[in-house]
């Protein structure tokens, strides 16, 4: 049995009530290892607090590196190179949690050259954590093979990190409601219009477009059809120009559909309370862009599909969304199909029998993703690392590697670049 340690966790955001999925899946890291270790969490958060018996601490450089240097173990989804630098020649486990290719999903905004310089900067600091790192973790075999082919080309003398999978996972089953918070929402959806929900956010690599002719193709022959699109803005600081929902919103208009077949949410859902939402709808609705980010992906939104027992309508190309259609509990599209997509959703929503053997499909899915279990190869290779002894760090190169990231962004900004 591995020795009791202090772990700290990085969170970028704020673990409150109206999370987005990286600040809960850096939350359930903080409780999976806090079954076994002391955990501290550094987080967005405006003073020290307790939550669940664990530790939080306010983000800021200072307060991080002084955290850091007091902790055996810091697993954050990217280490920052000063960080990195500050715990260089102390013997400690570094985490890198690696499981959203950002770096892949920037394609998604083009072929220029800010695009590039871009993905470039996030390259430069994936390439950081792969050199410093004593913990690698992804979310899927793809994503694996994917950062073991640039392992290869990281110049290291100890072997190179332990590489783990670690997907997202889930929380308990959802409590039972009678709640209609879509349906209450909207004066044009009635208590038994059929109700298909795009859940989460409308990012640039997905193709709402797509989804939005599907429901218009179907509403020729289901006229009481209701599609919801949740758009509201997320609590945390993103990109503003990975967000599609402006596009999203000029197609329904522009095709006669908004108010009246496609709707709107504006709200971001308090996560505490999605369960009255996906259990609302009928069927969930998400298609992807066929691109480079697709197999790589671990969707939040389907974990929440199948926690909520929701039947689904999903483009093929990811892991999950595989996984859920070998399970039973959704039905794949190609990419791009518009008459593909329109017909499964009529389909679903005409064979009640069918709904009901989908939902029950992802809730017995639902009970193999549950976030320990998925979490524990993660908490194993910390614990196996840290009985090894940890490391002291990397090369001296490290220092040089560091101020070209620091450079590369500082030209970044003059750019106008972030």
């Amino acid at each position: 049995m591995s020795a009791r340690r202090r772990v700290l966790v990085i969170i970028q955001g704020e673990p409150g009530d109206k999370p987005a999925g990286p600040e809960i899946r850096g939350w359930e890291i903080a409780r999976a290892c806090a079954r076994m270790h002391e955990v501290t969490v550094i987080a967005d958060v405006a003073g020290e607090q307790v939550r669940e018996g664990i530790r939080m601490v306010p983000r800021t450089r200072r307060r991080l590196v002084r955290e850091a240097l007091r902790h055996d173990v810091v697993i954050g989804p990217l280490l920052p190179p000063y960080l990195l630098l500050a715990m260089a020649g102390r013997r400690s486990v570094r985490v890198a949690d690696l499981y959203d290719p950002v770096d892949v999903e920037l394609q998604s905004l083009g072929d220029g050259w800010r695009v590039r310089r871009l993905a470039a900067q996030r390259r430069k600091l994936r390439d950081l954590q792969l050199r410093s790192a004593d913990v690698v973790v992804v979310a899927n075999e793809p994503q694996r093979e994917h950062l073991a082919a640039d392992l290869a080309a990281v110049r290291r003398h100890d072997g190179g990190p332990a590489l783990v999978i670690a997907g997202m996972g889930l929380s308990d089953d959802p409590p039972q409601t009678t709640e209609h918070r879509l349906r209450d929402h909207f004066d044009g959806i009635g208590a038994d219009d059929p109700l298909i929900l795009w859940w989460g956010s409308v990012w640039r690599w997905f193709d709402a477009p797509s989804a939005i002719r599907a429901i218009e193709l179907l509403a020729e022959q289901r006229p009481d059809v209701r599609f919801v699109i949740t758009v509201g803005p997320p609590p945390n600081e993103l990109t503003a120009t990975l967000n599609a929902a402006g596009e999203a919103r000029a197609l329904a208009r522009e095709r006669g559909l908004e108010g009246r077949h496609v709707f709107f949410l504006e709200e971001w859902i308090p996560y505490a309370q999605r369960d009255r939402y996906l259990r609302d709808a009928d069927v969930g609705l998400t298609l992807h862009a066929k691109a480079d980010e697709s197999p790589l992906a671990a969707r939040a939104r389907y974990m929440d599909y199948i926690w909520a027992g929701l039947p689904s309508v999903l483009a093929r190309g990811d892991v999950v969304a595989g996984q859920m259609a070998a399970a039973g509990a959704a039905r794949l599209v190609d990419p791009g199909d518009v008459e593909a997509t329109a017909a499964a959703l009529h389909d679903l929503l005409g064979d009640d029998a069918a709904r009901a053997e989908a939902s029950a499909s992802a809730l017995r899915l639902a009970d193999e993703l549950r976030w320990p279990a998925m979490l524990a190869p993660l908490v194993t290779a910390v614990d196996e690392v840290a009985d090894d002894g940890g490391s002291a760090g990397r090369s001296l190169s490290l220092a040089a590697q560091a101020a070209a990231f620091y450079a590369r962004r500082a030209f970044n900004a003059c750019l106008g670049l972030s």
